[in-house]
């Protein structure tokens, strides 16, 4: 049985504690916690003692980037600086935000303006992206548009997230490798015109269409690729200032720390529709698994202003950080939620694991636009067929997406049949060390794909 080790009620009160440090106002680093070379305080608390807990591994992190002393830091460029602090932060809390920019306001704006023609389907490559999530004309004026992969349509957003720079930052921040895309996301909010539809409702019912229910990145990126832990990181950059008020990001905060393989769903999930009797299952999601739209984003974003967050709860209640219903409720919860507000062209940085979602725009003018990219080590490979806990099982066992694994469908599409590996063509690798020991390239296409734009 998992952690037989403790009891359940010491196990609440630990996990609580480990939370509550994380926000002491005068809360002390270690010196070796900026740079991920700390040491398993969480050990306890591991959902498989085989498995490494450290968010990253703390070899690789020591061989590619020796940031323990004072020489070496003094010799850092300012952009591993960032990675380094960013680290910390993403260890400590589970998200980061970047302290400088990432995109400037000309690539910033020269995104913005190609969103409009690109969800006209517009695509200057010729190439659909492989979701494309509101259609003018036809969806609803104002739900969240969506668009995975638009990098495969548009060069202008392939040479953000093909950008050499930008994986190099994911390796420094990491310690991986080499860095590939998983996948990236063209997400768009509009505002709310109520004003112009002389329309009187309530603050908290405005633009309720906009929500993204809190939801885990592992559970449909890192979970389809083996090795599973720490395998993706995400990269959130904001391509005009998000506040509260135009429905940023929130995190639960440390929420990382509490299992790594936690993806529930249920009847209050807002994330994935699933098993209404199951309080513990870890749900791959698959084309086979849709609600009444027939598609696994319209759950994603089918929640209320009341409900986003509602997700969280199986997994606060499992993990024993939070025994009650009032998951909303600030004043009682014990479990952090924190908004991050983030300025144009400045960047989000969050783990894998990070219970995150947001909520609606209620400006009636400001527009939120964001392009989110999912990157993953270079060297994973596809899962074979595994159970419902995501663990490796042999063909004659029950799988959840026969015969392609536990992959959704925009990854089984590029799932060769027959082989685990990860096809560069569509996971392309955007950067890779020059030590000999890095196996990886980066993709040879890339910079003449980009170079076309």
């Amino acid at each position: 049985m998992l952690w037989n080790a403790i009891s359940a009620n010491y196990r609440k009160r630990r996990i609580q504690t480990c939370i509550d440090t994380l926000h002491r106002p005068n809360h002390h680093y270690h010196a070796s916690s900026s740079s991920f070379l700390v040491e398993r305080r969480w050990q306890n608390f591991q959902h498989d003692s085989k498995q490494k807990h450290a968010l990253f591994d703390p070899n690789k992190m020591q061989q590619c980037r020796n940031l323990t002393t004072s020489t070496t830091r003094m010799n850092m460029t300012k952009m591993e600086e960032e990675a380094m602090l960013i680290s910390r932060d993403i260890y400590q809390r589970g998200y980061a935000k970047s302290k400088g920019r990432i995109l400037s306001k000309d690539r910033c704006l020269a995104i913005r303006n190609r969103m409009p023609l690109i969800f006209r389907g517009i695509f200057d490559t010729g190439v659909y992206p492989d979701e494309w999530h509101w259609r003018e004309g036809i969806s609803f004026p104002h739900a969240t548009r969506e668009i995975c992969n638009a990098w495969k349509s548009d060069r202008t957003v392939a040479s953000v997230v093909l950008d050499e720079s930008m994986g190099k930052l994911v390796a420094d921040i990491t310690g991986w490798e080499s860095v590939r895309v998983a996948q990236d996301d063209l997400v768009w909010k509009v505002p709310y015109d109520g004003a112009r539809r002389q329309e009187e409702v309530k603050v908290e019912e405005k633009n309720v269409n906009t929500v993204v229910g809190f939801h885990q990145d592992s559970a449909y990126i890192s979970k389809q690729f083996s090795p599973y832990e720490n395998n993706s990181l995400t990269v959130w950059i904001s391509l005009d200032d998000a506040d509260e008020e135009s429905g940023c990001v929130e995190y639960a905060v440390g929420s990382h720390k509490w299992r790594p393989l936690l993806h529930f769903s249920g009847s209050n999930s807002s994330f994935l529709d699933g098993d209404d009797n199951s309080s513990e299952s870890n749900y791959i999601p698959n084309e086979h698994q849709t609600d009444d739209e027939g598609s696994l984003l319209s759950s994603f974003h089918s929640s209320t202003s009341n409900t986003y967050r509602d997700g969280l709860l199986p997994a606060a209640v499992s993990a024993g950080v939070y025994d009650s219903t009032a998951i909303t409720d600030a004043a009682t919860s014990p479990v952090t939620i924190e908004a991050a507000p983030v300025k144009e062209g400045y960047a989000l940085f969050h783990h894998q694991d990070t219970w995150h979602g947001s909520g609606p725009n209620r400006s009636e003018m400001r527009h939120r636009r964001a392009l989110v990219v999912h990157y993953l080590q270079g060297d994973v490979i596809f899962r074979e067929k595994c159970n419902d806990k995501g663990e490796a099982s042999s063909l004659s066992s029950p799988s959840p997406s026969s015969p392609w694994g536990p992959t959704t469908y925009i990854y089984g599409r590029y799932k060769k049949f027959g082989s685990q590996e990860v096809d560069e063509d569509f996971f392309p690798i955007v950067y890779a060390r020059d030590e000999a020991e890095c196996r990886k390239k980066r993709t040879a296409w890339l910079d003449s794909f980009i170079g076309q734009h």
